[in-house]
């Protein structure tokens, strides 16, 4: 199936709508659709198509909203832009995979655990019960209890049997994973892509920028403090370090 992008004038954003369109009734998959998506970048920018110049004729101010210069010329400046296709995704499985890990380790760990008696202040399995007290004493932590703790803990060799369990099966079952993975949420990261764009595209979240301002915030990433109005500080942080001296 080959791609649906072949004119050089592309109209980026009812291109971007028809992917999705196709993307969420499944006549394209997400990986066709993600590879459209790429060759769309690579053949046109947002920015150079006659939607976004209509657009920009009609969104642009008549001053910087950050210094409040009135000298021209002044650029549309976006503050956030679309997410990278693989971040989305990290996103939507880091948390899956997290507990596949969890659960990985604990299934293989299972046949290798023992009930063994432990300290309920400190955890510890060095325990020595005293008759004439007829209390549990810890070595480790020296407080005594009336009834120790049953936990199952790895046998004496169940570490080195464990590792080399890991070692044995944890990539094959990984790449088993994360094609699973790929597969329910690839789709979903895609379309959330779509939709950012989709807004980035209709100057969401978008503003008026002379061109110092754009240059020092896209390039430099420093911003105008807007406690001040003379500092300039970091994207990360809220204000300049004097403002935030300040009480």
């Amino acid at each position: 199936m080959s791609l649906q992008i072949t004119n050089q004038d592309l109209d980026f954003e009812s291109t971007i709508f028809d992917i999705r369109s196709r993307l969420s009734t499944d006549v394209a998959s997400w990986e066709l659709a993600l590879e459209e998506y790429k060759a769309l970048w690579k053949r046109l920018k947002p920015w150079s198509s006659r939607e976004w110049i209509k657009k920009r004729e009609t969104f642009l101010g008549h001053e910087c909203v950050q210094c409040g210069s009135h000298t021209p010329p002044f650029v549309v400046q976006h503050l956030w832009h679309p997410m990278k296709f693989d971040l989305i995704f990290k996103m939507l499985s880091d948390h899956e995979w997290t507990q596949f890990k969890q659960n990985y380790v604990e299934n293989l760990a299972a046949p290798l655990r023992e009930e063994r008696k432990t300290c309920p202040y400190c955890g510890s399995m060095s325990l020595y019960f005293v008759d004439s007290l007829q209390l549990w004493t810890c070595i480790k932590c020296k407080k005594r209890a009336k009834d120790p703790v049953i936990k199952k803990v790895l046998t004496r060799d169940g570490g080195h049997k464990l590792r080399i369990l890991k070692q044995e099966n944890f990539r094959k079952n990984c790449e088993l994973f994360k094609k699973k993975q790929w597969a329910k949420n690839g789709k979903m990261a895609l379309l959330i892509l779509l939709e950012q764009t989709i807004h980035y595209i209709n100057l969401e979240g978008a503003t008026t920028f002379c061109k110092k301002c754009a240059f020092l915030w896209d390039k430099k990433g420093l911003r105008l403090c807007q406690k001040c109005g003379s500092k300039w500080h970091m994207l990360i942080f809220p204000c300049c370090i004097p403002c935030a001296s300040k009480k």
